[in-house]
């Protein structure tokens, strides 16, 4: 059975019990009165940084934009391009052109996992 937390809304005793799933009342120990379930706190308080509203114009952090941005970034390149050289679709042109590949100092074709410019 699981451990469930009670509040009453008549003596404000709180209380945690073991009871079935299927009971739909439990009786206050103090005052007799019906007990109501309370939902569990998972992790505290939690913020959200992702969410902008583009209507009143109100963002969760100053940089928010530049953080998603540098995600996708990253995400790019440590996902997206290993999979498009390994795809065999594009040319070894193409990937060179676009920086998705390189030629290391001893001639080996090398993918890149971060951006040129990071390197």
């Amino acid at each position: 059975m699981p451990k469930y937390t009670y509040l009453c809304e008549h003596c404000n005793q709180t209380c945690q019990k073991f009871v079935s799933d299927r009971a739909v009342h439990v009786e206050c120990p103090r005052c007799g009165n019906n007990m109501l379930f309370q939902m569990p706190t998972l992790s505290g308080k939690a913020e959200v940084r992702e969410t902008v509203d583009q209507h009143t114009g109100v963002k969760w952090q100053e940089d928010q934009q530049k953080i998603v941005s540098d995600r996708k970034r990253e995400y790019f390149w440590s996902v997206e391009v290993p999979r498009m050289v390994n795809s065999g679709v594009y040319s070894i042109e193409t990937m060179l052109e676009n920086r998705w590949v390189y030629y290391d100092e001893k001639g080996n074709l090398v993918t890149r996992t971060a951006p040129p410019e990071a390197e």
